[in-house]
This record gives structure tokens, sequence and C-alpha cells, in this order.
């Protein structure tokens, strides 16, 4: 779950951060169901 986050953090989320929650919800979300799941190499 750690590497999770850290991955999360450290490749996806901007450093300035989001302009709103709803994109936050979308990219996010984006990131665990497709990204992370089917494309992230191990």
């Amino acid at each position: 779950m750690e590497r999770f986050f850290r991955s999360l953090k450290t490749e996806w989320v901007p450093s300035g951060g989001y302009r709103s929650i709803s994109d936050a919800q979308k990219d996010i979300g984006y990131y665990m169901m497709d990204y992370y799941n089917h494309q992230r190499p191990l």
C-alpha cells in the first residue's frame, strides 16, 4: 500500500496540486483504475 501512495504522489499528482476536487477525483480515479492496474510496468 505504501508503494501505491508513493507512486501516486511522485508519478501522477502535479507538484502544484489540483484546481478542484472534481479534477483530483477524476485524475486519481483514472490513475488507480486504468494506469496503475493495467498499464504501469512493475
